[in-house]
């Protein structure tokens, strides 16, 4: 009787090597006396973690707070929708295409080590900082660390930086502004009603026909002219515990850019009831898939 050939174990799956990374932190608002706090989260996880996290990531966290009777707040972040991403990498293009010159003639010990390509919020408010606790009670603010702007040189010879603001100021280019520029829609695909193709020949083919298919859908389901530049952020949750409303996380939320938003309902609002938390991923320890790719 013939044996029965014995099927050979597959090999275990190798785990995964520890990657150590700081994920949550407690925020503390800068002095600034304003209802509304700004929070960046590759700033904080840069801090966190002694390491450079890139501005140009669809960072996913979420905030929570402890329960408290001080009022309500409003969190935002950037649209996640195609005219910020394409608006983000169109800036990026143009800033490499700026600096292109000055990089080839430079050798690579000469740049920066931590250089990266970073756009202002164009939102005035006071810094959410993380904060570390030890065996004391209050914590430390980390507030250390350089954070520069992306710079261009003008035809006009003019230094600009980048911004999300729709008004930005003599010395910035507005992201969506110029990325409206070039993204308006066309409704004029052609004209083929006067002479179409065959028409005495079939009578199933007719002007009115080629009338409904140039004109019935020649204007897109959305304004052609504007990308919404004007309204930036949108509301991702209202945290709070007063009377009648009882939410303390917003949930994982994708926050282009890392930018955060929190709006207190007074201009006191205490920021060390807040805490960030960063979804774990494979972008150096936490999920953030590139706003460039």
């Amino acid at each position: 009787m013939a044996q029965k050939k014995s099927t050979p174990k597959k090999p275990k799956a190798k785990p995964k090597a520890h990657y150590p990374v700081v994920r949550t932190a407690e925020l503390s608002g800068t002095a600034e006396n304003t209802a509304l706090r700004v929070l960046q989260v590759d700033r904080e996880l840069s801090k966190l973690n002694r390491r450079l996290y890139r501005m140009g990531r669809y960072y996913q966290t979420k905030i929570d707070m402890r329960p408290t009777g001080d009022g309500l707040y409003e969190v935002y972040a950037l649209r996640d929708d195609w005219a910020v991403q394409k608006g983000f990498q169109m800036a990026y293009k143009q800033y490499s295409k700026n600096v292109s010159d000055e990089k080839a003639a430079m050798s690579k010990n000469q740049i920066a080590r931590w250089n990266d390509f970073r756009v202002e919020p164009g939102t005035t408010g006071a810094l959410l900082l993380s904060k570390l606790h030890a065996s004391d009670t209050t914590g430390t603010v980390l507030n250390t660390g350089e954070f520069s702007l992306a710079e261009v040189v003008d035809s006009a010879g003019t230094t600009r930086t980048f911004t999300w603001s729709t008004a930005p100021s003599g010395s910035q280019y507005s992201i969506l502004n110029e990325y409206d520029r070039q993204a308006d829609a066309s409704d004029s695909p052609g004209n083929l009603a006067s002479v179409g193709p065959y028409e005495e020949l079939d009578s199933e083919i007719n002007a009115e026909t080629y009338v409904h298919l140039e004109q019935d859908g020649n204007q897109p389901p959305y304004d052609r002219n504007t990308v919404n530049q004007t309204l930036p952020f949108v509301r991702i949750a209202t945290l709070g515990a007063a009377a009648g409303v009882q939410k303390l996380s917003t949930g994982f939320f994708t926050a282009p850019c890392g930018i955060v938003l929190i709006v207190g309902s007074s201009t006191t609002w205490n920021s060390d009831l807040m805490s960030m938390t960063v979804k774990s991923g494979d972008y150096k320890g936490v999920h953030a898939l590139s706003m460039l790719e």
